[in-house]
């Protein structure tokens, strides 16, 4: 009897022992299935929704997947590829010099990334040569003066545009310099030779990449010719535009007679007259009484007048006897060359004003008050 409370004590043990096996088993089993399910389905959201995409399904699918597409090359920078498809323009931004040429028939396979505000392949994006297609054919548009502040408003990846302006090369970096505008263009190519047009006005065509800066903008272009300005003429006709009494109207108002005014209309007008000739011969002169007037003027101490003719690119600017009213210095801290209480960008002129005591002409040190300037139109002083 013993013997048999004994086997069936070890029995009874044996059976809760194989019992807890079977648990931990299972437990095992199922975490292992689960852990295997997860990385499935990580692995298969790396992969393309679509064999091929197109550009513009490309710029408006969401960020960061994969894609396949099939493109022509149409420019290269020193740090990547800018391709089209003729649903659209992309840039592939490589971070190094690409391996491929203008009308390559490539394939695309990586992923996208926003850039300012634009899309653009990463850098780990995988480019494989097809072919060689014809080349395209694109009108360029034509900018001139404000039209490039204006048209930042509206830019697209890949407008193909032509505008004339002032090369400067520093090192790597090539600037164009924009009469009339607060918009700087960088410049970009690996097949033009920047440095032969240092210091020249030229004309560029180009395709607009991407914009960058803060207080200046700097529109990106991927140049495919550099156009130098003809041979300086003998002379050339200027049409000098003069302003004054302005009185601190920037705001838009209409007067007894009905006619608008205020500094929009006025730079609406210069605008039209400076666009009416293909070469750059107007110039733009304030002769004083601009700032004292208006609360809006007369709050900022005729800073928003500062501000507004910058934007109208004055190229000088007289003095008035209502540049008094608030001591002189008060205006000339505009001319001073610190921009931390804000700056004109043309000089101001003073050929008849004295210090009472040393009869010496008013001026400000290291500033741009001068009693003389001189202008250059068409490579024409």
């Amino acid at each position: 009897m013993k013997k048999k409370i004994v086997i069936l004590a070890i029995l009874f043990i044996l059976n809760i022992l194989l019992i807890g096996c079977q648990h931990r088993l299972t437990t095992t089993t199922n975490v292992t299935t689960e852990s295997t399910t997860t990385t499935t389905q990580e692995t298969t959201t790396t992969e393309p929704t679509e064999e091929f995409k197109s550009i513009a399904d490309v710029i408006n699918s969401p960020l960061g997947d994969l894609y396949k597409v099939r493109a022509t090359v149409v420019g290269t920078t020193p740090t990547g590829v800018l391709i089209y498809d003729e649903t659209g323009f992309i840039y592939i931004n490589l971070g190094s010099n690409p391996s491929v040429s203008v009308n390559d028939y490539i394939e695309v396979y990586g992923r996208t990334i926003s850039y300012n505000d634009t899309v653009e392949f990463n850098e780990d994006t995988i480019i494989s040569v097809l072919g060689i297609n014809e080349p395209y054919t694109f009108l360029a548009r034509e900018l001139r003066n404000q039209d490039v502040d204006n048209y930042l408003n509206n830019f697209r990846v890949g407008d193909f545009l032509r505008i004339t302006g002032n090369i400067n090369v520093n090192g790597k970096l090539v600037s164009l310099s924009i009469p009339y505008s607060n918009v700087m263009l960088t410049l970009l190519s690996n097949d033009i030779d920047f440095s032969n047009y240092n210091n020249t006005e030229v004309t560029v065509d180009g395709f607009a990449l991407f914009v960058n800066g803060s207080s200046t903008k700097y529109l990106n272009i991927l140049v495919t010719e550099v156009i130098p300005r003809e041979v300086t003429p003998e002379y050339l006709p200027l049409t000098i535009l003069s302003i004054n009494d302005l009185h601190g109207y920037v705001e838009r108002s209409i007067n007894s007679n009905g006619h608008y005014s205020g500094i929009s209309r006025m730079s609406y007008l210069v605008n039209k007259i400076r666009n009416e000739n293909p070469l750059d011969d107007v110039v733009l002169i304030a002769n004083g009484d601009m700032f004292q007037g208006t609360a809006i003027s007369n709050l900022t101490y005729g800073e928003s007048v500062i501000k507004a003719m910058n934007m109208m690119g004055f190229d000088m600017m007289g003095i008035g006897n209502h540049e008094f009213d608030w001591g002189l210095e008060t205006i000339l801290k505009y001319f001073d060359n610190d921009e931390s209480n804000g700056e004109a960008n043309f000089p101001l002129i003073n050929s008849n004003i004295y210090y009472k005591n040393s009869k010496q002409l008013v001026t400000v040190e290291n500033g741009k008050v001068f009693d003389s300037y001189i202008i250059s139109r068409e490579g024409i002083n």
